[in-house]
C-alpha cells in the first residue's frame, strides 16, 4: 500500500510538521472522504461545475501528500467535468474512488506507525 504514496515526500511533510503529522494525516481523511461524497453528489444532480472543483480540491490535497496517482485521477476527472463532457465521467469516478480507498488505507498506515 505504501506504493500509494511518494514516501520521500511523507518523510519531508513529516520533517516539517513534527507533532502536527498525525493531525495532517487526519484532515486529509475526513477532508478526502468529503471532497469523494461531493463529487458524488454533483455527478448525480448534473452539476458539472460541483463536480470539477471537488475533485480539484482532491486534486491538490493528494498531490500536497504524494499520492501522485490519485491526483492524476483526479485531474483527468476535472478536465472531463471543467469540458462538461459526460462520457467518461463514471469511469473516472470510479477510478479516482478505487485509488482513494488505496490512498487512505495507506496513509491510516502510515497513521498508526505516528
Amino acid at each position: 500500500m505504501a506504493e500509494r504514496l511518494d514516501q520521500a515526500m511523507l518523510a519531508e511533510l513529516r520533517a516539517l510538521m513534527e507533532d502536527d503529522f498525525p493531525t495532517l494525516l487526519e484532515a486529509y481523511l475526513a477532508d478526502s472522504e468529503r471532497r469523494l461524497l461531493e463529487a458524488s453528489d454533483a455527478w448525480a444532480a448534473g452539476d458539472f461545475d460541483a463536480l470539477r472543483r471537488s475533485v480539484h480540491s482532491l486534486k491538490g490535497a493528494s498531490s500536497n501528500l504524494g499520492a501522485t496517482e490519485l491526483a492524476g485521477r483526479c485531474q483527468t476527472l476535472e478536465h472531463l467535468a471543467r469540458d462538461q463532457v459526460a462520457d467518461g465521467v463514471p469511469e473516472a469516478l470510479d477510478a479516482v474512488t478505487a485509488e482513494l480507498r488505496e490512498v487512505q488505507a495507506a496513509l491510516r498506515s502510515v497513521r498508526a506507525t505516528c
